[in-house]
């Protein structure tokens, strides 16, 4: 059994016990109700060395940036985030209608402005990047 809390108490609980059912405490009913007590103790702290390990997940995070200009503007933990942040910087440049360019396949979107004649990007990119939980070693191969 682990030295946790969950251990001392059992074994605290465990020695009450005895001293109820077989010591001079002479309560034997108090003694099975210490033991059973004891007993919860006891499985919570055995509980975590039985447990599967969890397996971390992968994570997503979205980075806002301007590659031609070698900027990025930040990490979020979501793509409306990241546009938000493409689309404020466009706004303090810019005065027009704005609008996304979005490659399902890549994973990239391109912020792009929009005038009565055309429409041009703005090399505001909003890329979706997952985040490995660990370092597989066969995934360099």
């Amino acid at each position: 059994m682990t030295d946790s809390a969950d251990a001392r108490e059992a074994k605290r609980l465990v020695g009450m016990a005895h001293h109820f059912t077989y010591g001079d405490g002479a309560d034997p009913a108090a003694g099975a109700a210490l033991a059973a007590e004891a007993l919860v103790f006891a499985t919570l702290a055995l509980a975590p060395a039985q447990a599967p390990p969890v397996e971390a997940a992968p994570v997503t995070i979205y980075r806002a940036e301007h590659p031609d200009s070698g900027i990025t503007l930040g990490h979020y933990a979501t793509a409306a985030a990241a546009r938000a942040h493409c689309e404020a910087m466009v706004r303090r440049e810019v005065f027009c209608q704005i609008g996304w360019i979005e490659d399902e396949k890549d994973g990239v979107a391109e912020l792009a402005v929009t005038q009565p004649d055309a429409e041009f990007p703005t090399g505001y990119l909003v890329t979706t990047l997952e985040l490995a939980p660990e370092y597989d070693e066969a995934a360099d191969e």
